[in-house]
């Protein structure tokens, strides 16, 4: 009931998602300077999860980089540099 009273009022003020469809036990949090952008992805579940249209740009805990989807373990996170 929220969610769909949420979709109503953001669709009027263009607010969106940071990531399209993510699942609910998936958390994404973005952080901006002038010279880089973060995007924190936390799966907050026991089990693992596929995250998809993030960002192309580099996992600055593991240095691979990301191409738009991955995997995410049990209560694993990643942060994106883009």
């Amino acid at each position: 009931m929220v969610e769909g009273l949420a979709d109503q009022l953001f669709a009027h003020t263009g607010i969106a998602p940071l990531i399209a469809d993510l699942a609910a036990n998936v958390e994404v949090t973005v952080r901006e300077a002038a010279d880089r952008k973060l995007l924190f992805v936390l799966n907050t579940d026991e089990g693992r999860v596929e995250v998809s249209s993030l960002p192309t740009g580099v996992d600055l805990l593991t240095g691979k980089e990301v191409n738009g989807c991955l995997s995410l373990g049990p209560h694993e996170s990643v942060v994106i540099r883009f």
